[in-house]
């Protein structure tokens, strides 16, 4: 049986780290960034602190900093959603609220609080799930399929569903 938490609430500011100015060099070393990435993404790209973590309501990913949907089994099982409603382009500066908002889901399943309430994550059981735009650019599709190993690292597997 499930029992979703529909709210949208705040991540805690420590598991959050929004605090850091760059994405981790494991996060670098997972998507193999390098200035010729096809897909636009270069490592001073990543490593910018800029507008990029900042709410934007304009676009398809309003919130870097919050949690959209946490749904808890009882056998275990987690689901942490990332909803994209729009289609999101492939500009650099949507690669990068995508990349962010990641960083805060794996950061948030890697975290003390996350072990506190729910006990330490494995890939078999937390799922970190982009709910996304099926008119998404393909490039998008492309770099979430990059993430897979990042996100396995940290404790959780990747699911991408299309609507």
């Amino acid at each position: 049986m499930c029992t979703p938490n529909y709210a949208f609430k705040p991540i805690a500011e420590q598991a959050l780290r929004s605090n850091q100015a760059i994405v981790p060099q494991r996060l670098n070393a997972a998507l193999e960034l390098f200035s010729s990435l096809p897909l636009g993404v270069t490592t001073e790209m990543t490593q910018e602190a800029d507008a990029s973590w900042m709410d934007d309501n304009d676009h398809p990913i309003p919130f870097v900093n919050a949690l959209d949907v946490l749904a808890k089994w009882e056998d275990g099982t987690r689901k942490i959603t990332i909803i994209i409603a729009n289609p999101l382009d492939d500009s650099p500066y949507s690669q990068k609220r995508l990349l962010n908002k990641m960083q805060n889901y794996v950061a948030y399943v890697e975290s003390e609080d996350y072990a506190a309430e729910f006990g330490r994550p494995t890939p078999d059981k937390v799922f970190i799930v982009v709910h996304i735009h099926k008119a998404s650019s393909p490039m998008i599709f492309e770099l979430l399929g990059k993430c897979v190993a990042w996100v396995g690292s940290g404790g959780a597997s990747l699911v991408v569903e299309q609507f």
